[in-house]
């Protein structure tokens, strides 16, 4: 009794086997077996997994690019600070600016100077000396005299 289960069980799943592999080549209504629509799905499927790969490396590389120029700005801010740090010890050391009072801007290299000079000399200087510091790329003398000091 039990190698005749063992052998119906054996014949079913053979029929069945046999039944899925004749369906593979069996047309459907638009001339194509059902083993070549599997294939076309498959190939779509690739095709998905590829262009959603693409999309993510689009983005790795957007959001990578994106870091760097965050990166170069906040390196440029701190280069812009230094400079003007520097630009305001190099007044704090000179007896001729230091009793003014003159406000430094940095961006992106270019310096600006506000405030007052007791003389064109004076104004003079202090653009010299801002121009004469490191990393300086241009100066924006807006110093105005006022010999009243």
């Amino acid at each position: 009794m039990n190698d005749t289960l063992i052998f119906l069980s054996r014949f079913i799943v053979t029929i069945g086997l046999t039944a899925s592999l004749l369906a593979c080549d069996r047309s459907t209504g638009d001339n194509k077996t059902i083993g070549q629509k599997v294939d076309e799905t498959i190939q779509k499927s690739g095709t998905a997994v590829e262009n959603a790969g693409s999309k993510i490396e689009q983005s790795t590389d957007k959001a990578a690019s994106e870091m760097k120029s965050a990166t170069n700005n906040a390196e440029q801010v701190l280069d812009d600070s230094a400079i003007t740090a520097s630009v305001q010890a190099s007044f704090a050391k000179d007896p001729d600016l230091s009793v003014f009072k003159i406000n430094v801007d940095t961006k992106a290299g270019v310096v600006s100077l506000f405030g007052e000079a007791n003389s064109e000399v004076a104004k003079e200087r202090a653009a010299s000396i801002a121009a004469a510091t490191k990393g300086v790329k241009s100066v924006n003398n807006n110093l105005v005299v006022n010999p009243k000091r």
